[in-house]
């Protein structure tokens, strides 16, 4: 999770120091070609913040429509290109698919469905728990698989189909965990920046002629 920790806290650096504005967008624009020219994950968080500044920009219009189509499709594209070219495969396909599916009013409201909420809701404990499902029950799955006279690729095809529920199951299991997690630092962080407001706010009055003592 190197690149997911250290790019949430890059994140709210760029937040917290470049207040939106025009100038902002253009900043983090350079910043993302500067991120993908070093072929690095790192990349995809500016874009995440570019593409929410443009957004509102945007707006819900049919040039809107077909430039998120386009988007689509030239993510498409790109993740079927060989691997070889990392800021196209990897960034630029990612990036295009998201931004294609935020700006195309048709795609947003159906991954504003029912079902994708649910999947988006087990999304982050489908994330950490895929892994433990599959190293606890993989091996003895295909032993047992193996002991039926069942071929290696036939082992490993019926091993995937039977361990995708088990995972979702574990999954919404764990989904209080998170919800609770969740809840949890939107109130720390809810009074941090209350903490921080007032200390900023105290400073300012310090600050004014005669404010001194206040």
């Amino acid at each position: 999770m190197t690149y997911e920790f250290f790019g949430s806290f890059m994140v709210f650096a760029l937040i917290a120091y470049l207040r939106p504005s025009r100038l902002r967008t253009l900043l983090l624009a350079a910043l993302f070609l500067l991120l993908t020219a070093l072929q690095t994950y790192f990349a995809l968080f500016v874009a995440g913040i570019l593409i929410a500044d443009l957004f509102p920009l945007i707006g819900a219009s049919t040039a809107a429509n077909r430039a998120g189509a386009i988007l689509c499709g030239a993510g498409l594209v790109l993740i079927v290109l060989p691997n070889t070219w990392f800021a196209a495969v990897h960034v630029g396909g990612a990036i295009c698919l998201t931004a294609g599916a935020v700006f195309s009013a048709p795609v947003r409201r159906f991954f504003e469905s029912r079902v994708s909420c649910f999947l988006g809701w087990i999304s982050f404990p489908l994330y950490l728990v895929q892994a433990a499902v599959i190293y606890t029950l993989a091996p003895r799955g295909l032993t047992l698989l193996a002991s039926y006279g069942f071929a290696p690729e036939t082992q490993r095809w019926l091993l995937d189909f039977a361990l995708i529920p088990v995972a979702f199951l574990c999954a919404i299991a764990f989904c209080p965990v998170n919800d609770f997690a969740v809840a949890a630092s939107r109130r720390f962080g809810a009074s941090v920046v209350a903490f921080c407001d007032d200390l900023g706010a105290r400073w300012a009055r310090r600050s004014e002629p005669g404010g001194a003592g206040v």
